[in-house]
């Protein structure tokens, strides 16, 4: 629409878009100055329930007049769409402001917010959706809020959203969750959570999940502010705990009252304010004689004195003994920084090797590395010398887990299945000099031996040795690397993005978040945002120190984080290493060796033809893309002249396009956050893919420009790898929304009015959905990594490979399909983890060897690939990787 003129408005760009509206900049030409035009989302305007909250919006906002409300000029309606005209916001979002760094900013915009909520109030409008989105900061500094699409008026019409609660979760009441209805004192108790914000840039109340997340609001108490703040005054902490209490008959009983005392508090500041620059000045002696009861014109009392000194003196000392107790306590351990000492190159021999645990005395390491094309559980002194192959022999393949604490043991997980979705793993320990191995129970043992922690799907579990009995401890998404604190009280680990370490061919491109739980509590607190890679906890000596890995500045390299009682941290991470390339990392027990894996890769793409008969080797295979750079997934146009693939060569992962027959790539999407998997719709037009914006995977389309970007799914769970229908008019994805992978199919609605609702089409699991020309099919993986199809018509799924083939056919890994659709290519990997690939009918029977990896500089280690049916497309990467420790070294008191 940008560069369209509707009505007298000319729309200059887009300023944004949600679930509720799409805003347009634009120029009213009559009146010569800028407005904002809000449109209800493609897809909604024929929907009667979200026209009537629209014209609400309007209506709401409309009956408003305030300095610090967001002005509504007009309602209009073009081509039967209606459009609301508003006063344009040159400025920013609070959201992009939080935390506010000086306090006096602070209480000046909760007064502006408290008045423009009054102002509504007082018209019986309540905004229910109080957010710092909705919240402006214009360019003179001044509080404009927006956005009553949800507000709610006396006597107007009960509108609901079907399948979710009105508002934004992270910023309901708990009358409001509980079903009770949402009045003037919901929105204070939003208000309070907006407040919370600046003060800290943290949620009051957290949840990895909805559920969880009502859970904190409705029955948990808000970390302490002082934590983050602690120049918060206590008449600012009265203020905040009275906007948050659970109770509506408890909090403020109209947000004037909180206005009043935001005022008042805002005058004791001011004039605090205005008296710091003379405080040096000031004679303590004549103030404390101004301000003595006992204080006049003549001779000074020496009882009473004597009286006050003998309370104060007392009363000083034992205050001044709690602070310095507190102090060593308390802050000795936690004053010290680390820094990067001396390092020395611990393995030297190609392959790859990661899983790196240092021993507790720090002069040996254990590792994973490849022995004759097998995964084992190696050691080595940390000096040099002979390596010891601890599970040579072994069936399967081999993961180190931990040392035990005396050092003389190692455990390992030991793969009897190579499942992609439900690996099976055993866990050994083994004498760390070499010896015969003994099964043990799976799990990281506790520092004191008595406790197992283990994962099951996304729920954490300890276990009591001697008892046997498991415990439920904590539900976090995608948990791995559980590492337990020195005293047990906490347990680190990563969520998210598992493949990064938990492949054979690992460094995985994805978000992830480092926790530490609670073994209480079972209270989870995130260390990390899910902004970056944040991988490999390992906990310091003093049990307050927490190193892990992270590319938040770029390259991946070692940070140390202070993690509170609370399990919160303590202040920002501090680099400890710059330009490292880290991968993962060990600590030694008196945390002054550490251990790191150092690995590099970059992914191309390759392309070689289908053979008709027999099978070629992958010498054959021409590069096709060239750089240091790494690509992931890659997808062909059906016409077959253009290749899109995500690609990090700007630094995050984004989507490109590149004409087959050569040429410069050209960059589709910009955001910071990673986006995959592309995949072309049938006509060239459009591209879909899965993104990190939303927080979590979603899936979103653009045109093949790049513009007209628009995200069509909107859960909280996993969207990723879509595909095209044949027609354009649906995409097939996996979700994990069920408890597991499943596939869904989300429709376009007729003439182009958006999406609906998606359906599901698996129920015993599945992931990487491919379509087939004709779009009778759908190829897909089953739980047990067996290749599978479905009729787009309904029924039951077909398996045409098992994940426990006859030996020769190896593991399916991804499917594509033949060109008329009658057979289903599928990349596969074999024990030794080399690929290939194969084709097999649709209808079943032998599957055929189509090309052979038996160059061992040119193996495929993603399961990714395209093909229009004559041509196979592919990544191969290029890994350098070795092992070394690094002396560690404390700075402070």
């Amino acid at each position: 629409m940008i560069g369209q003129s509707i009505s007298h408005y000319r729309i200059l760009e887009l300023l944004g878009e949600g679930g509720m509206g799409v805003v347009y900049k634009a120029e009213d030409t009559k009146l010569k100055r800028l407005v904002a035009l809000k449109f209800l989302p493609k897809g909604l305007e024929a929907h009667e329930p979200e026209r009537a909250r629209f014209l609400q919006e309007a209506q709401a906002a409309s009956a408003l007049n305030h300095p610090h409300i967001c002005t509504i000029h007009d309602l209009q309606e073009y081509d039967d769409q209606q459009f609301i005209v508003m006063e344009y916001v040159d400025g920013k979002t609070l959201r992009h402001m939080l935390p506010l760094d000086k306090m006096e900013d602070v209480i000046t915009y909760a007064v502006q917010i408290g008045e423009a909520l009054q102002e509504a109030h007082s018209h019986g409008i309540i905004h229910r959706d109080v957010k710092p989105e909705n919240i402006m900061v214009n360019t003179k500094n001044q509080i404009k809020i927006m956005d009553f699409g949800l507000a709610k008026l006396k006597g107007s019409l009960k509108l609901t959203k079907s399948s979710s609660t009105v508002g934004t979760l992270a910023y309901m009441a708990p009358e409001h969750i509980q079903g009770s209805g949402a009045d003037a004192r919901s929105d204070i108790f939003s208000f309070g959570i907006v407040l919370y914000e600046m003060l800290t840039g943290h949620l009051p109340f957290r949840g990895d999940h909805d559920v969880a997340m009502m859970y904190s609001i409705v029955n948990e108490s808000p970390e302490p502010v002082q934590k983050y703040r602690p120049d918060v005054s206590s008449e600012l902490l009265h203020i905040l705990n009275r906007a948050l209490e659970k109770d509506p008959e408890d909090r403020y009983q109209n947000v004037h009252e909180m206005v009043i005392d935001l005022k008042r508090l805002r005058k004791e500041t001011s004039r605090v304010s205005r008296m710091t620059p003379t405080d040096s000045r000031i004679d303590y002696q004549a103030t404390l004689q101004q301000t003595s009861p006992q204080s006049s014109p003549g001779p000074p009392q020496k009882r009473s004195t004597s009286k006050k000194i003998g309370w104060t003196v007392p009363g000083l000392l034992v205050i001044i003994l709690c602070l310095v107790a507190w102090w060593i306590f308390h802050s000795s351990s936690r004053r010290v920084t680390f820094q990067a000492g001396r390092a020395s190159q611990v393995t030297s021999e190609p392959g790859i090797k990661f899983d790196q645990a240092i021993s507790p005395d720090g002069k040996m390491i254990a590792y994973s590395g490849y022995v004759n094309g097998i995964l084992r559980a190696q050691v080595k002194q940390v000096t040099g010398g002979h390596t010891i192959c601890l599970t040579d022999g072994m069936p399967g393949y081999q993961r180190v887990q931990q040392w035990s604490l005396d050092g003389s043991e190692i455990a390992f997980l030991s793969l009897k299945s190579t499942y992609l979705f439900s690996p099976a793993w055993e866990q050994f320990v083994v004498p760390a000099l070499g010896g015969a191995p003994r099964k043990t129970q799976v799990g990281v043992l506790s520092p004191d031996g008595k406790r197992l922690a283990y994962t099951d799907n996304d729920t954490i579990f300890t276990l009591r040795v001697i008892e046997g009995t498991p415990e439920k401890l904590a539900t976090v998404y995608s948990p791995y690397s559980l590492t337990w604190s020195p005293d047990g009280s906490s347990i680190a680990c990563v969520s998210g993005n598992s493949l990064y370490v938990s492949t054979n061919y690992p460094l995985n491109i994805a978000p992830s978040v480092v926790c530490v739980i609670n073994t209480s509590s079972g209270h989870v607190s995130h260390v990390t945002d899910n902004t970056c890679l944040n991988a490999s906890p390992v906990w310091g000596s003093d049990g307050s120190h927490l190193f892990f890995v992270s590319n938040r500045d770029g390259t991946r390299d070692i940070y140390s984080t202070i993690i509170g009682r609370s399990g919160l941290p303590e202040g920002n991470p501090v680099r400890v290493t710059t330009g490292l390339n880290a991968f993962t990392i060990s600590i030694s027990a008196d945390a002054k060796v550490l251990a790191y894996s150092t690995l590099m890769y970059s992914t191309n793409i390759w392309s070689m033809n289908i053979p008709e008969v027999n099978w070629i080797s992958v010498e054959k295979a021409t590069q096709v893309t060239t750089g240091n750079q790494v690509i992931e997934t890659v997808a062909m146009s059906r016409d077959g002249q253009w290749l899109t693939y995500d690609c990090n060569r700007e630094g995050h992962q984004h989507i490109f396009k590149r004409l087959q027959k050569g040429g410069e790539p050209i960059q589709l999407t910009t955001n910071p956050c990673d986006d995959f998997a592309p995949s072309w719709s049938p006509d060239g037009k459009m591209i879909a893919f899965h993104s990190f914006r939303s927080g979590n995977r979603d899936i979103f389309i653009m045109l093949n420009d790049g513009t007209q970007q628009q995200q069509i799914t909107y859960d909280s769970t996993q969207e990723q790898n879509p595909d095209w229908s044949p027609d354009g008019n649906q995409i097939v994805y996996t979700s994990n929304k069920s408890g597991q992978y499943e596939l869904y199919i989300v429709s376009k609605r007729p003439g182009d009015a958006g999406w609906n609702v998606p359906r599901q089409i698996t129920h015993d699991g599945g992931g990487a959905p491919r379509w087939s020309p004709d779009g009778r099919w759908i190829a897909y993986l089953g739980l047990k990594d067996d290749l599978r199809v479905i009729s787009t018509a309904g029924g039951p799924p077909r398996t045409l490979i098992s994940g426990n083939a006859a030996k020769g056919i190896p593991m399916p890994d991804q499917a594509g399909w033949s060109s008329d659709s009658r057979t289903i290519i599928f990349k596969g990997l074999d024990p030794s983890q080399q690929s290939s690939f194969w084709s097999v009918p649709l209808q079943g029977g032998n599957p055929r060897l189509l090309v052979k990896f038996d160059d061992p500089t040119k193996q495929s280690h993603r399961a990714e690939f395209a093909t229009d049916g004559k041509r196979l497309y592919f990544t191969m990467s290029k890994y350098e990787c070795d092992l070394w420790k690094m002396d560690l070294i404390t700075v402070g008191d």
